[in-house]
């Protein structure tokens, strides 16, 4: 019988390379769950996938679940399930909610220690901001994402970051840089399952060679692509496109006008971006065939519908291509309007672009203000953590705190403790008045402090009482360091009126390392100090004589 954990690990290796038989497999997988952190991963994994596979509807629906039940998860789920979200919302073209949730994912699987899932985040961090109109950012994440990809050996991601940065040469026109990248990146993604990302950079090296004006080998390149799988509609349309394109270079009309219909027909119902180069490309080859009526009442249709697909780039090289038609087809007031439309179309462009930087900036700016809102509430609940660690006179530890540091130093090894009281403190108080006697206290804190080392620790115990925990030190030399402080306090100049210190101290070994047996060695011989004549230090019984 099949564990929640096999079927998911099944599902998620066939997402791209067989979606359908992905979300039988994750359907399958859900009844299994009993937690809130295993049904958060199925649905991350449904919804994912289902958007993919076109069915908007299902997929909101478990989007709305998933969105439902985060709050019951763990902080390191929540993280992953956000970056699939974000996901989501890019491939929607909501490019505000996708930069949001896609940031506070990255910063969350940074902090949580979760190596692939702060790649795939990354990564997709780097194509939001490529859609805003911030190529450069977008670089420096695939580029930062390619060295820790290599730094944890995850070869896929590697290649899919080298693929990254090859599209952006491409869109650039930096076609040498491009080629060599794809190439690199093609090299690596052989050794992996993943169709979609061995298409894609196939398509990039295609496009680096037209570039590049190498058309023979962009048409071997293009003959290459139809031997792999193509488990998606979008990765065939993907397929007859670059084999439209390439047909269109070499000037072969009539196979790129074959190519293009074949890839409409994988995303007849899919008005994505997909479907308007494969219109674009039609187009083209209609009237590289001199079928100018047709390339027109094609270009036409598609036109008309431009305001509703909202894709303003890809509607100006139509309306480009629509002009210079009109023009052959000698209709010069037809190509105005369309010069005109085009004009109008890249003034939209412009306006969308700004939109898109001010989104970058208005998400950013919320981030960066959220950020610092958490960080100064790190800081004000550390400062109240150490406030409620100290001694508020002495800044010292105080005794709480240096019972929680007894109890661990005990579990490190040998430790030595010391226990220090002020002789005559009260009859100090009654000379003096108790603002000195505070005063007394603050001025042995900081005499103290000055005698030890930086890994020994000291405490205000209670009263007039203070402790000592030296860690990885014997008794013999706990003893020394206690007749140091003995004898630095009583000859002192720096304190305002002379005072002495009695000291006990205890060590394990001799004694097992157990806190309550230490300090009540140290106490009792603190206490034989005391009777002794004071400003004297005594070891614990049974830890032999020193001097």
């Amino acid at each position: 019988m099949d564990t929640l954990d096999t079927l998911l690990q099944q599902a998620r290796s066939l997402a791209r390379s067989a979606p359908e038989e992905s979300l039988a497999l994750a359907y399958r997988a859900r009844p299994l769950c009993e937690t809130a952190d295993q049904h958060a991963q199925v649905l991350r994994l449904l919804t994912q996938v289902s958007f993919e596979l076109g069915r908007a509807t299902e997929s909101e629906q478990l989007q709305a679940e998933l969105e439902a039940l985060l709050p019951s998860c763990s902080p390191a789920v929540q993280a992953r399930c956000k970056s699939g979200l974000g996901w989501v919302c890019y491939l929607k073209s909501d490019y505000a909610q996708a930069l949001t949730l896609t940031r506070e994912a990255l910063d969350a699987l940074s902090h949580y220690g979760e190596t692939e899932g702060e790649l795939w985040a990354r990564n997709n961090l780097a194509s939001i901001y490529t859609s805003l109109g911030s190529p450069d950012k977008a670089l420096a994440l695939y580029i930062e994402n390619r060295t820790r990809s290599q730094a944890c050996g995850n070869r896929l991601m590697e290649g899919g970051s080298l693929l990254n940065i090859c599209i952006l040469h491409n869109a650039n026109a930096d076609y040498p840089a491009a080629l060599d990248t794809s190439l690199e990146s093609l090299a690596i993604l052989e050794e992996s399952n993943d169709s979609y990302a061995k298409v894609m950079v196939r398509a990039q090296v295609i496009s680096a060679l037209l570039g590049l004006g190498r058309h023979a080998e962009a048409l071997w390149r293009s003959d290459e692509l139809l031997g792999l799988p193509q488990p998606l509609p979008m990765i065939s349309a993907l397929v007859h496109w670059q084999r439209a394109r390439v047909f269109q270079s070499c000037q072969a009309f009539d196979k790129a006008l074959e190519a293009a219909d074949t890839g409409l027909g994988f995303v007849a119902n899919n008005p994505g971006e997909e479907r308007f180069f494969l219109l674009s490309e039609k187009a083209q080859a209609l009237e590289g065939l001199g079928e100018l009526r047709e390339s027109a009442r094609l270009l036409r249709e598609i036109l008309r519908n431009s305001e509703r697909l909202r894709l303003e780039t890809n509607n100006s090289s139509l309306l480009e291509i629509a002009a210079r038609v009109a023009e052959k087809r000698g209709r010069y007031k037809e190509a105005l309007d369309y010069h005109k439309k085009l004009h109008a179309s890249e003034r939209a462009r412009l306006a969308s672009r700004s939109e898109n930087q001010r989104i970058l900036f208005s998400v950013e700016l919320q981030l960066e203000k959220a950020r610092r809102e958490a960080e100064q509430e790190r800081a004000r609940s550390q400062q109240l953590e150490q406030e409620a660690a100290r001694d508020g006179m002495t800044g010292l530890y105080n005794h709480a705190t240096f019972q929680k540091l007894l109890r661990e130093a005990c579990q490190t090894g040998m430790l030595s403790l010391v226990l220090l009281d002020v002789d005559h403190f009260k009859s100090y108080n009654d000379t003096y008045g108790h603002p000195a006697g505070d005063t007394l206290l603050k001025e042995l804190a900081a005499l103290l402090t000055e005698q030890l080392r930086t890994d020994d620790i000291l405490a205000r115990y209670g009263g007039e009482e203070f402790a000592v925990i030296l860690p990885g030190k014997s008794l013999a030399l706990a003893y020394q360091v206690a007749e140091r402080l003995r004898g630095t306090v009583a000859t002192c100049p720096r304190l305002a009126h002379p005072v002495t210190i009695s000291v006990g101290v205890a060590a394990t070994p001799p004694l097992p390392p157990e806190p309550s047996l230490l300090l009540e060695a140290a106490d009792r011989a603190l206490y034989q100090a005391k009777h002794l004549g004071r400003d004297k230090v005594e070891v614990a019984e049974g830890h032999g004589k020193f001097r």
